[in-house]
């Protein structure tokens, strides 16, 4: 029995891209905030949630249409189809749901700059494998740059 258990390959880490990425930060910015006007009342934290979501929900959307890629024309159409979602449930939430607003307007407000601001905190993988020549490489053929990328990429990995 203990062969079994040790025969089995470990699953590999899970690697989140950069729009998975950037719905976590605008999930856990989120949650922090209405964590933090919860000391005004419960009402105010349920209301930076829904705020949250009011902000989340399309950007998850988005985020997995862009996981099957396309071109220019269908980015552009996905990129709408966000936008109305987002106005759709801003008028859902203030007209039906009716929620506190310093609370609402904290919530989405947190969720959009973390929209904006989380990929300037992403590195990307494949800029991060780039060689980066200078004039010492140059004079060489460039082999010392290759040679570092690669010990780079294998530290990293």
């Amino acid at each position: 029995m203990s062969s079994v258990l040790t025969s089995a390959a470990p699953r590999p880490a899970r690697v989140w891209n950069v729009p998975q990425r950037v719905l976590l930060a605008q999930a856990a910015t989120g949650l922090v905030v209405a964590m933090a006007v919860s000391i005004w009342g419960l009402e105010q934290g349920i209301a930076a949630l829904v705020g949250l979501a009011c902000v989340l929900a399309p950007n998850a959307l988005l985020a997995r249409q862009l996981q099957r890629g396309g071109d220019a024309h269908r980015l552009l159409l996905q990129g709408l189809v966000k936008f109305a979602a987002t106005v759709l449930l801003l008028v859902i939430a203030l007209k039906w749901l009716r929620p506190e607003a310093p609370g609402f307007f904290a919530g989405f407000g947190a969720a959009v700059l973390a929209q904006v601001f989380a990929p300037l905190g992403i590195r990307s993988p494949t800029l991060a494998t780039v060689p980066q020549i200078d004039s010492d490489d140059e004079q060489r053929g460039g082999d010392a740059a290759v040679r570092r990328a690669h010990d780079n990429s294998t530290v990293d990995a």
